[in-house]
């Protein structure tokens, strides 16, 4: 059963949670988000390499043993950065 939702999005100052659907506190929801954003990150190689691992889980919910999360990726184009890599590619 899905009982939230959160989104978080890579920026220049690292995993920030854009929208929280879910009963978990601001604090609970920042950790997972850092979470969730190092496993999608871990052995990172290019877009088109890593097409097929997209969704990635079950992840423990910090501070919350009854829960799991899941975590998918997809490349978004940020409306504000510094790095011109991000602006031509994008970022998970």
């Amino acid at each position: 059963m899905i009982t939230g939702l959160i989104c978080t999005t890579m920026t220049d100052m690292g995993p920030y949670p854009l929208l929280n659907l879910s009963s978990l506190s601001e604090d609970t929801t920042v950790k997972l988000s850092v979470i969730g954003m190092t496993i999608l990150s871990m052995g990172a190689g290019t877009v088109a390499e890593k097409q097929h691992y997209r969704l990635h889980g079950s992840i423990p919910v910090p501070d919350t043993p009854d829960y799991e999360a899941l975590a998918m990726s997809f490349t978004v184009i940020p409306k504000t950065t510094k790095d011109a890599r991000i602006i031509q590619h994008g970022r998970e």
